[in-house]
């Protein structure tokens, strides 16, 4: 699976300006956009931005958005392809969407309810951190673009009261790994997150997070100490995205690092 990144750059740096987005509206946020190319059939993934403006909510704390429309897949076939969202609370999937590509009916829609006797869902919106699954079985290659802005600073990513969360890695940065994200509330070994396999839509690894003495970071569920594997050196690429676990209290919070951090200087 190729990735590019592209941000708007200052210099030598990927921040730090401010992009005139609409008439007497400026954002000072970092803009850009991702592409992922090569998407395996059952990729779970997510935004790697917000869209542009979502600052300007009411809470723009928890209200950062980024809507469907700013999503675009190249390749999918329309209604025989689709993205899948799950309801953190039961596993199951709640939606479906699929993208037709071109024409007066280009944008989002439910498979097979495409036109305008339906309902468009180019406005459809994701929080932040949020994913989805993609269930795409036909042979075209297939090809995500996130576009938007970019969240700054580190950020807590409240799941409390979610138990099967598809959370993905916003930060459009490369070097992300499972031991830079910090932690709250996963209760060691009963809770995990989950690694999907692209190809085949079956879990590949589970991981488990101890917060805290000489063993802090993340474990296989039950493999924990100097005999096994730690894995806080495990990938999470940008676009990247898990599913949670949490069956047993559902009060986990993960923080994110600010993007800064991996930038050269």
């Amino acid at each position: 699976m190729k990735k590019m990144l592209f941000i708007c750059m200052v210099g030598s740096l990927f921040f730090l300006t401010s992009v005139a987005t609409a008439s007497e509206v400026v954002s000072t946020n970092i803009v850009g956009y991702q592409k992922i190319s090569s998407v395996a059939p059952f990729y779970v993934t997510g935004p790697t931005f917000v869209s542009v403006l979502s600052f300007l909510e009411a809470d723009p704390e928890t209200d950062y958005k980024i809507k469907l429309s700013d999503i675009i897949i190249e390749g999918m076939s329309a209604n025989l392809e689709f993205i899948q969202i799950m309801d953190p609370t039961t596993g199951e999937v709640s939606q479906n969407f699929t993208y037709v590509p071109s024409g007066t009916n280009r944008g989002w829609w439910e498979p097979y309810q495409v036109g305008s006797a339906f309902t468009k869902y180019d406005n459809y919106q994701f929080s932040i951190s949020s994913g989805f699954i993609c269930n795409f079985t036909m042979p075209t290659e297939k090809t995500i673009t996130f576009a938007g802005e970019v969240m700054t600073g580190s950020t807590i990513i409240d799941l409390t009261g979610q138990i099967f969360p598809v959370v993905a890695n916003f930060l459009p940065v490369d070097g992300l790994t499972l031991g830079d994200l910090t932690v709250e509330g996963m209760m060691a070994n009963l809770e995990f997150i989950q690694i999907m396999d692209p190809a085949t839509g079956e879990v590949s690894q589970n991981f488990t997070y101890v917060p805290s003495g000489t063993n802090r970071g993340w474990w296989v569920p039950y493999q924990v100490g100097s005999a096994f594997t730690k894995y806080d050196n495990e990938p999470f690429p940008a676009g990247a995205a898990l599913i949670g676990n949490f069956s047993v209290a559902a009060a986990v919070k993960i923080t994110f690092p600010d993007p800064m951090l991996f930038v050269a200087p």
